[in-house]
């Protein structure tokens, strides 16, 4: 059974939350659904969804739903708004079953101790205080780290001020700091998200989501240059020009310590912004444009990136900021098939 979603680029995260909170759906373990992306105008985007459009949906939903429905940094939580009952916070879960059944696309930045709750009904209480470490600033977490590493050596007015908007009443010392770190790190992870913890939990404790460990699945998820360049495939038989380009892109990504560059490098390749076991299918393509306004292009539903030839005339300082800022464009309408 295929279910269509029409959804409006930029209103994706609102659209499917409403799409799932309608009474008349019904979802079936064999249910599969499929994108219909319109652009702002109202006018759909050419492209067919093998997945791609999927991807793409699905990074946008999590982009918007991290900035306007969660608090933390590196690990988000949930919070509760006026605007949502358990109807959109299960609809919110039905987005995570749609999105690792067919493309195990998951949500890695909300926090495991979080999504252990609301997959499982329970969290794990010893990874409690490095989920909580990740959800801090990271001024906070440093603070607390040396905390933990040497009580005596921390600056106490520092630490005061990390924990007091968290609400901490007992004073602490080196003999409890562990303790009242787990405490607030319970209370701020798992008791004030629990209504919507519940929520999820009614959706996510039937999928298959309830036989994955989750530390590995945060971690085979999570991109590195070392995991991107082992999915990018080159063509196996390559001229010496293309031989050329394929060192300029392998440089490219190992070169991209900013998470957030690896995260658009991949978006843009395959429409989704973690690693999806989806290969990237390299092609060098001739152009008839003049050089100053050639540019890269993508098929993300068949995870392929086309790169010009003529960009081997270039030196590499000149190909690297060429793609960064197509990259860094963050606009991507899928007007290809």
């Amino acid at each position: 059974m295929v279910c269509q979603i029409t959804v409006h680029r930029g209103r994706v995260c609102r659209d499917l939350i409403d799409f799932f909170s309608r009474d008349n759906i019904e979802i079936h373990d064999s249910t599969e659904f499929e994108i219909n992306m319109l652009k702002e105008d109202g006018t759909p985007e050419a492209a067919e969804d093998n997945g791609g459009v999927m991807r793409d949906a699905l990074t946008e939903f999590w982009d918007t739903f991290y900035l306007q429905y969660t608090e933390g940094n590196a690990f988000k939580v949930p919070v509760l708004r006026h605007d949502m009952t358990e109807i959109q916070w299960k609809s919110v879960a039905f987005v995570i079953r749609m999105g690792f059944i067919q493309e195990k696309v998951y949500p890695i930045k909300l926090v495991p101790s979080f999504m252990q709750q609301a997959i499982f009904g329970a969290c794990i209480e010893s990874a409690l205080i490095h989920s909580f470490l990740k959800f801090v600033s990271v001024m906070d977490r440093n603070v607390l780290e040396r905390a933990l590493k040497d009580f005596e050596a921390v600056d106490k007015d520092e630490l005061f001020d990390a924990l007091e908007q968290y609400d901490v009443k007992q004073a602490f010392n080196s003999e409890n700091i562990k303790r009242i770190l787990r405490e607030v790190a319970h209370k701020e992870l798992v008791q004030k998200p629990m209504f919507i913890a519940d929520s999820f939990f009614k959706v996510l404790n039937a999928t298959p989501l309830v036989q994955e460990d989750l530390s590995v699945l945060y971690s085979e998820l999570e991109p590195t240059p070392k995991k991107v360049l082992s999915a990018i495939k080159f063509p196996e038989e390559m001229s010496s020009d293309e031989k050329v380009l394929s060192q300029y892109l392998k440089r490219l990504v190992r070169e991209m310590d900013d998470p957030q560059n690896l995260q658009l490098f991949l978006r843009f390749c395959t429409g989704s912004d973690i690693m999806t076991k989806n290969d990237i299918q390299i092609r060098f393509t001739s152009s008839s444009v003049s050089s100053n306004v050639r540019c890269p292009s993508s098929h993300t539903f068949g995870c392929v990136l086309e790169i010009p030839r003529s960009y081997f005339q270039d030196p590499y300082v000149l190909f690297k900021p060429d793609f960064l800022s197509l990259l860094r464009n963050r606009y991507w309408q899928m007007d290809f098939v």
